[in-house]
């Protein structure tokens, strides 16, 4: 038996935001205030064909393919303005922004599935691969102005930029699940899974040169960092009933290596580590649909890219970010 299905979808969507905050920042020597408002505005496009074939090799054998494919396209502007204040409170320096994005976002992925059932009820095993990629570019232009606190333009000239950031994202994962069941409602669910994942993110910023009319590589902010990670996992849950207590067990053990390498400050580092997740979880039903439940598990919070990047990004010199 064999089943194909293919759609596509179209989704327009457009967001506008006003923000604004009031900022105190302390300093040994004396104190000043930020008071910044901004709009930001979105409009995107995206694009997206999905695609699944299902092949039942026979009753207790199935084969699952699909694939996506989308095309996301956007354009951003945003209007900021931030005043600068003493410690009185009392404006002493205006400067306003503005910001224009253009991006694009192909991306598609693939999954191959594999499903296996046997005779005794509840008894099950599954395979699968997937693999994703997805490449973001973008365009930003910046025009910075400096003003009086009323609003008079300063003789300073405007500050242009354009930041050029290429992100690359490729993501494959093999995973294998079983589950037994047993007598009076007990379970073991137990797999493997491994993933692997690889990030390229480069920008190239440039600021404009009045002296030669022309823009040049701003060699502070352009960088260009590798990241890769590979997870294994292997894991076991044990589920049952005594009484009237419904309990989980659950163990997972994870080895982990990450690799990092900033291109642009030749900062190459490696790590490698093994965790161990368990988890537990009880419940009793009580009279009049009342419940009571414990439950413990460990989890672990990655950092994200932006954060392990230790080039200092900046969209102009009163706000910093950098990873470590």
């Amino acid at each position: 038996k064999l089943n194909l299905a293919t759609n596509y979808s179209y989704r327009y969507w457009e967001l506008t935001n006003d923000l604004g905050f009031f900022s105190t920042n302390i300093r040994p020597d004396t104190t000043f205030y930020y008071d910044l408002k901004t709009r930001w505005m979105s409009k995107q496009h995206t694009n997206r064909i999905n695609t699944a074939l299902d092949y039942e090799i026979n009753k207790m054998n199935k084969l699952n393919v699909s694939g996506t494919f989308d095309f996301m396209k956007q354009f951003s502007p945003e209007d900021l303005e931030n005043r600068i204040l003493n410690e009185n409170q009392v404006a002493t320096q205006l400067y306003q922004r503005k910001m224009r994005q253009q991006e694009t976002t192909p991306s598609w992925s693939g999954e191959l599935k594999y499903l296996r059932a046997f005779k005794i009820a509840g008894q099950e095993l599954t395979a699968a691969v997937n693999y994703s990629s997805s490449l973001n570019s973008s365009t930003l232009l910046y025009d910075t102005r400096d003003y009086s606190p009323d609003y008079i333009p300063l003789a300073t000239l405007p500050r242009n930029e354009q930041h050029f950031p290429i992100n690359g994202s490729k993501l494959f994962t093999a995973q294998t699940d079983y589950t037994h069941p047993f007598s009076k409602g007990k379970k073991l669910e137990t797999g493997f899974k491994s993933t692997m994942r690889n990030l390229d993110n480069e920008l190239v910023a440039e600021v404009y040169n009045y002296q030669t009319n022309a823009f040049e590589i701003d060699k502070i902010r352009t960088n260009h960092f590798l990241y890769g990670e590979q997870i294994n996992a292997l894991y076991a849950i044990f589920e049952g009933k005594v009484k009237e207590i419904q309990y989980k067990i659950g163990n997972r053990l994870e080895h982990t290596y990450l690799h990092t390498n900033q291109l642009v400050i030749k900062r190459d580092t490696n790590q490698t580590y093994l965790s161990y997740f368990p988890s537990f979880y009880l419940l009793k039903k009580l009279k009049n649909s009342q419940q009571v439940q414990f439950a413990y598990s460990r989890r672990i919070n990655r950092p994200s890219v932006s954060q392990l990047n230790p080039v200092t990004n900046f969209p102009d010199t009163l706000f910093l970010g950098r990873g470590n």
